[in-house]
Protein backbone atom coordinates (compact mmCIF):
# COMPACT_ATOMS: atom_id res chain seq x y z
CA UNK A 1 0.00 0.00 0.00
CA UNK A 2 1.33 3.46 -0.84
CA UNK A 3 1.78 6.29 1.63
CA UNK A 4 -1.18 8.14 0.11
CA UNK A 5 -3.39 5.05 0.51
CA UNK A 6 -2.34 4.77 4.15
CA UNK A 7 -3.16 8.43 4.75
CA UNK A 8 -6.53 8.03 3.07
CA UNK A 9 -7.35 5.00 5.24
CA UNK A 10 -6.24 6.80 8.42
CA UNK A 11 -8.36 9.79 7.48
CA UNK A 12 -11.40 7.55 6.97
CA UNK A 13 -10.78 5.89 10.33
CA UNK A 14 -10.60 9.31 11.96
CA UNK A 15 -14.16 9.95 10.83
CA UNK A 16 -15.67 6.56 11.69
CA UNK A 17 -14.83 3.08 12.93
CA UNK A 18 -14.65 1.12 9.68
CA UNK A 19 -14.00 -2.56 10.38
CA UNK A 20 -13.01 -3.28 6.79
CA UNK A 21 -10.34 -0.58 6.70
CA UNK A 22 -9.03 -1.59 10.13
CA UNK A 23 -8.73 -5.21 9.01
CA UNK A 24 -6.95 -4.09 5.84
CA UNK A 25 -4.40 -2.12 7.86
CA UNK A 26 -3.87 -4.99 10.30
CA UNK A 27 -3.13 -7.40 7.44
CA UNK A 28 -0.85 -5.00 5.59
CA UNK A 29 2.79 -6.16 5.67
CA UNK A 30 5.38 -3.84 7.17
CA UNK A 31 6.93 -1.36 4.79
CA UNK A 32 10.15 -0.30 6.50
CA UNK A 33 10.40 2.78 4.27
CA UNK A 34 6.98 4.08 5.33
CA UNK A 35 7.06 2.96 8.96
CA UNK A 36 8.84 6.06 10.37
CA UNK A 37 6.30 8.35 8.69
CA UNK A 38 3.22 6.27 9.48
CA UNK A 39 3.85 5.31 13.08
CA UNK A 40 3.30 8.81 14.56
CA UNK A 41 0.20 9.29 12.39
CA UNK A 42 -1.32 6.00 13.57
CA UNK A 43 -0.53 6.81 17.20
CA UNK A 44 -2.07 10.27 16.78
CA UNK A 45 -5.17 8.67 15.25
CA UNK A 46 -5.56 6.28 18.20
CA UNK A 47 -5.09 9.10 20.73
CA UNK A 48 -7.53 11.32 18.84
CA UNK A 49 -10.18 8.60 18.69
CA UNK A 50 -9.74 7.81 22.39
CA UNK A 51 -10.11 11.50 23.27
CA UNK A 52 -13.30 11.71 21.18
CA UNK A 53 -14.65 8.53 22.78
CA UNK A 54 -13.99 9.87 26.28
CA UNK A 55 -15.30 13.31 25.38
CA UNK A 56 -18.59 11.73 24.32
CA UNK A 57 -19.00 10.26 27.80
CA UNK A 58 -17.96 13.46 29.60
CA UNK A 59 -20.15 15.86 27.66
CA UNK A 60 -23.19 13.65 28.21
CA UNK A 61 -22.73 12.94 31.93
CA UNK A 62 -26.03 14.50 32.88
CA UNK A 63 -27.95 12.43 30.34
CA UNK A 64 -26.02 9.26 31.18
CA UNK A 65 -27.01 9.33 34.84
CA UNK A 66 -30.70 10.06 34.23
CA UNK A 67 -31.53 6.46 33.37
CA UNK A 68 -29.82 3.12 33.91
CA UNK A 69 -30.63 2.04 30.34
CA UNK A 70 -29.02 5.16 28.87
CA UNK A 71 -25.94 4.56 31.01
CA UNK A 72 -25.83 0.98 29.76
CA UNK A 73 -26.09 2.14 26.13
CA UNK A 74 -23.25 4.64 26.51
CA UNK A 75 -21.05 2.06 28.23
CA UNK A 76 -21.67 -0.54 25.52
CA UNK A 77 -20.74 2.00 22.85
CA UNK A 78 -17.67 2.96 24.88
CA UNK A 79 -16.61 -0.68 25.06
CA UNK A 80 -17.06 -1.09 21.30
CA UNK A 81 -14.90 1.97 20.71
CA UNK A 82 -12.22 0.69 23.09
CA UNK A 83 -12.16 -2.70 21.37
CA UNK A 84 -11.68 -0.98 18.02
CA UNK A 85 -8.85 1.16 19.41
CA UNK A 86 -7.14 -1.78 21.08
CA UNK A 87 -7.19 -3.63 17.77
CA UNK A 88 -5.67 -0.61 16.02
CA UNK A 89 -2.69 -0.79 18.39
CA UNK A 90 -1.70 -4.05 16.69
CA UNK A 91 -1.02 -2.41 13.31
CA UNK A 92 2.43 -3.66 12.30
CA UNK A 93 3.65 -0.20 11.36
CA UNK A 94 3.78 0.62 15.08
CA UNK A 95 6.91 -0.62 16.82
CA UNK A 96 6.19 -3.41 19.34
CA UNK A 97 7.41 -1.35 22.30
CA UNK A 98 5.22 1.57 21.23
CA UNK A 99 2.27 -0.80 20.84
CA UNK A 100 2.68 -1.90 24.45
CA UNK A 101 3.08 1.68 25.68
CA UNK A 102 -0.02 2.72 23.74
CA UNK A 103 -2.12 -0.15 25.11
CA UNK A 104 -0.95 0.60 28.65
CA UNK A 105 -1.86 4.28 28.24
CA UNK A 106 -5.29 3.37 26.86
CA UNK A 107 -5.84 0.92 29.70
CA UNK A 108 -4.76 3.39 32.40
CA UNK A 109 -6.82 6.24 30.96
CA UNK A 110 -9.84 3.97 30.62
CA UNK A 111 -9.61 2.97 34.27
CA UNK A 112 -9.51 6.66 35.19
CA UNK A 113 -12.70 7.24 33.19
CA UNK A 114 -14.42 4.29 34.87
CA UNK A 115 -13.30 5.45 38.32
CA UNK A 116 -14.69 8.93 37.68
CA UNK A 117 -17.98 7.44 36.48
CA UNK A 118 -18.24 5.16 39.51
CA UNK A 119 -17.47 8.03 41.89
CA UNK A 120 -20.14 10.19 40.24
CA UNK A 121 -22.63 7.29 40.23
CA UNK A 122 -22.10 6.72 43.94
CA UNK A 123 -22.85 10.38 44.66
CA UNK A 124 -26.07 10.29 42.62
CA UNK A 125 -27.34 6.81 43.44
CA UNK A 126 -27.09 5.67 47.06
CA UNK A 127 -28.51 2.24 46.19
CA UNK A 128 -25.55 1.48 43.93
CA UNK A 129 -27.43 0.41 40.80
CA UNK A 130 -25.59 2.88 38.55
CA UNK A 131 -22.14 1.92 39.82
CA UNK A 132 -23.03 -1.75 39.45
CA UNK A 133 -24.02 -1.12 35.84
CA UNK A 134 -20.67 0.59 35.25
CA UNK A 135 -18.72 -2.24 36.85
CA UNK A 136 -20.63 -4.85 34.84
CA UNK A 137 -19.89 -3.00 31.61
CA UNK A 138 -16.19 -2.39 32.11
CA UNK A 139 -14.00 -3.25 29.16
CA UNK A 140 -12.00 -6.45 29.56
CA UNK A 141 -8.52 -5.86 28.17
CA UNK A 142 -7.03 -8.73 26.23
CA UNK A 143 -3.71 -10.19 27.26
CA UNK A 144 -3.05 -11.40 23.75
CA UNK A 145 0.18 -10.70 21.97
CA UNK A 146 -1.81 -10.39 18.77
CA UNK A 147 -5.47 -10.18 17.92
Amino acid sequence: MSYEEWLKCLDLLKKKNDQEIKDKLLKEPINENLKPMLEPKIIDLINYKFDKLTENIIKNLYEIFTDNNILDLYLVNYKKGLKFLEELTYIKEIDISNQEILRKKLKDDTYLVYNILIKEANEIDSIGLLSLTIKNNMYKWSDKNEL
